[in-house]
């Protein structure tokens, strides 16, 4: 399960990153968060605060999983709602 999350997550990145002009960051880990996705919508900005981090913790019992699984559904939407932004206003561009 924690692949199929990472790789959807990833999937995500990849698609916010070649579409929109937000700054998204993936990281793996053996160790620590098995995954974080950071995001500042309207890109980097250095002394910019984040607008998402979210953090995939490891762990085998039933709050690491809990905790897992909400940050994920939590950097899912955030990663959807951006692409959802910037595919719209590609649209009211072209029209």
């Amino acid at each position: 399960m924690k692949d199929k999350m990472i790789k959807e997550l990833f999937q995500l990145a990849m698609t916010a990153i070649d579409e929109t002009g937000d700054y998204v960051d993936f990281e793996i880990s053996g160790y620590g968060p098995i995954c974080s996705v950071r995001i500042m919508e309207g890109g980097f900005g250095e002394g910019k605060e984040f607008d998402g981090w979210y953090d995939l913790v490891s762990g085998d019992n039933d709050l690491a999983e809990e905790m897992r699984q909400e940050a994920f559904h939590e950097a899912k939407e955030h990663l959807k709602r951006l692409i959802e932004r910037a595919r719209r206003g590609r649209l009211e561009v072209a029209v």
